[in-house]
């Protein structure tokens, strides 16, 4: 029974893939119908192993920066350019940042998408460690970037869209980011108190409210994943609630009035309500030819 449940998940997450496949590249192509400015600048910080399948909606008006300090940054890089058609818009930055040049350790982890910069070794007495995920590797004496020193040296543009999952360093990230750079759009992970990592949750969102941000969606991850919310129960009948343990947020900047290329990108990255609401608003500035391609897109995502 096991074997016949674990058969047919496998088969809806391949035929939700490449739903999702198709339709990202319809809605990239209308997007480039409106794109007529600069590309968008979207930088990935830690972007190894898994690539972020929000970004195949930006193909052909973007240019994608993938950065992380592990081995695995080849994998999604590899993975995503097979499937972009403006492949070399994609570039991958085999290093870390923080908010300031300095050497510091890198932790690689026997699973690798659990490498930190931080030492999980010396938590082994907590409820998440897991010796056969984190392991003891050997730490690496590695040199971590300021994200505007790194943006000077490489000669790169400002980011419009920042994704950050990096275990741990998220806060230090966003300081950087944020002396020089406004992004619209920031989705981090971060953690709660009975995480591996501790509260990270609370500074980074203290920070960006600061910056003038709104906390637009929450994705949660539960100490049990496969349980969701409740162990026992559900929300109407709650026998046993499941400790929350990482969230991926996601905010957006505020602005007095957002501009087209501001719609474009809360579009590619699932923000239609926002989009909507904003599109109202400067329907008069806009051209038929844009407006009737972001109604059809609305439509499309609605």
């Amino acid at each position: 029974m096991n074997f016949l449940k674990k058969k047919i998940d496998k088969i809806n997450i391949l035929y939700h893939k490449k739903f999702f496949l198709i339709k990202s590249k319809k809605i990239s192509s209308l997007l480039k119908k409106l794109s007529k400015s600069e590309k968008i600048q979207i930088y990935d910080i830690g972007a190894g192993l898994r690539y972020l399948p929000t970004l195949l909606k930006f193909d052909g008006i973007s240019r994608i920066h993938l950065i992380d300090p592990s081995h695995n940054l080849q994998i999604a890089y590899r993975n995503l350019k097979k499937l972009f058609s403006d492949k070399n818009s994609i570039k991958k930055y085999n290093l870390g940042i923080s908010d300031k040049n300095e050497k510091i350790y890198y932790y690689p982890a026997k699973v690798s998408s659990g490498s930190s910069f931080l030492n999980f070794n010396k938590k082994k007495n907590h409820i998440q460690y897991d010796a056969n995920y984190f392991g003891s590797e050997k730490p690496i004496l590695m040199k971590v970037y300021d994200f505007n020193y790194f943006l000077k040296f490489n000669r790169l543009k400002k980011a419009d869209i920042v994704k950050i999952d990096v275990e741990g360093l998220e806060f230090s990230i966003l300081k950087s980011i944020l002396k020089k750079n406004k992004p619209l759009i920031i989705e981090v992970e971060v953690n709660f108190d009975n995480s591996i990592i501790g509260d990270t949750f609370t500074k980074v969102n203290t920070l960006l409210k600061n910056n003038n941000y709104k906390l637009n969606t929450i994705c949660p991850t539960y100490q049990e994943v496969d349980k969701g919310t409740f162990l026992k129960g559900d929300y109407h009948n709650p026998l046993s609630r499941n400790p929350l343990n990482q969230s991926d947020l996601y905010y957006i900047l505020k602005k007095k009035e957002y501009i087209l290329k501001d719609l474009i990108m809360m579009i590619g990255y699932g923000f239609i309500i926002d989009a909507k609401k904003e599109f109202s608003k400067i329907i008069k500035k806009l051209s038929s030819k844009n407006i009737e391609t972001l109604k059809m897109l609305i439509r499309i995502l609605e």
